[in-house]
């Protein structure tokens, strides 16, 4: 099955005041993330400037276990200027190349959903 990236809803506790050098450390802290952290339980993944991205922790929907990863500014309430729900039927791929692949689709998706606001969600698998 192909990784496949589903525009969602938009993002809940939205931070509405973006400007470019938020964007543009949000740009930064994503392509900073690894495909090893995607899998982890809960924390602080990439701090850039002023914003993190967090795994916000796991959860379960239909039979699967799902990461909650946010993009957000520090020291701010409702923060969230990026966020990927994303699948784990991807967590145990162990070629490189497709290692690559996930971390790049897991990458795009946020970055859709910083210039969206939307969440995005990321399913599927690479062979």
């Amino acid at each position: 099955m192909p990784l496949i990236i589903t525009k969602g809803n938009q993002i809940p506790n939205l931070f509405k005041n973006i400007n470019q050098r938020i964007s543009n450390d949000g740009l930064d802290a994503i392509d900073q993330l690894q495909y090893t952290d995607l899998f982890i339980n809960s924390g602080l993944l990439v701090n850039f400037g002023g914003v993190r991205v967090d795994m916000q922790g796991r959860f379960n929907r239909n039979g699967f276990v799902w990461s909650n990863i946010q993009v957000q500014v520090n020291n701010n309430g409702n923060s969230t200027i990026a966020h990927v729900e994303l699948s784990h039927e991807c967590e145990n791929i162990t070629n490189v190349e497709n290692q690559r692949g996930v971390i790049n689709g897991v990458r795009d998706a946020l970055k859709k959903s910083l210039f969206d606001s939307h969440t995005y969600v990321v399913t599927g698998t690479l062979p």
